[in-house]
């Protein structure tokens, strides 16, 4: 049953974070949805039994590839709308409650791949 609610869980992350990747007009926002996606996949591959692949994605494609795509839309200088209409400094919120729910999930299926990679591990045989 648990495996179930979690496949679903990553299902949903990977079809929402895609649908919001493709339909956002902030880069950034893009970057960040694709990386759900990604972390989404991940959770598939963990629930599905295939530990490898779900820690190569981690490593490979969420470690390395979105995080070099945000590091050259920062350096580029992908936005620059910084002032409002009256002439004042925007200053960037802390969030809302659609990117802590994205957090939620990230933090729940990315907990359960590190679960479900390290239990082998961590397994007592007892002889008898």
């Amino acid at each position: 049953m648990f495996l179930k609610i979690m496949f679903l869980l990553s299902a949903l992350m990977t079809l929402g974070g895609a649908f919001l990747t493709t339909t956002t007009k902030n880069l950034m926002h893009a970057c960040v949805y694709l990386l759900v996606s990604l972390f989404g996949i991940a959770g598939l591959y963990a629930t599905l039994g295939a530990d490898f692949l779900a820690a190569t994605q981690l490593v490979v494609y969420a470690g390395g590839v979105v995080i070099l795509m945000l590091f050259a839309i920062m350096l580029t200088g992908g936005v620059q709308d910084t002032v409002n209409k009256f002439g004042l400094d925007k200053v960037p919120g802390m969030g809302n409650t659609k990117t802590y729910m994205i957090a939620g999930f990230t933090v729940t299926i990315f907990s359960y791949v590190i679960m479900k990679i390290m239990a082998p591990i961590f397994q007592l045989k007892l002889e008898s």
